[in-house]
């Protein structure tokens, strides 16, 4: 086994170990719930039914979970 490499990466080195990511870090979060953390971290409470609507086209048509928040949400939305 080798050991890791603890050192600072400011001075140019990397830092490396063995230790595998936690499944929850590796998780894959589904779409719809990515936009909900997006909300969450804005603080937006509630959708209307035509926002719903737009934000499940927007899955269907395959936009990333953030560029559908900005284009559905983000009127409202103070960044």
């Amino acid at each position: 086994m080798r050991s890791p490499v603890l050192s600072h990466p400011r001075w140019g080195e990397s830092v490396t170990s063995d230790a595998a990511e936690p499944a929850h870090l590796t998780a894959e979060i589904p779409w719809m719930e990515q936009v909900r953390l997006h909300m969450r971290a804005h603080r937006i409470t509630a959708l209307n039914s035509g926002d719903k609507f737009r934000l499940h086209v927007c899955q269907e048509i395959e936009m990333s979970p953030w560029d559908a928040f900005v284009l559905v949400v983000g009127d409202s939305v103070q960044f």
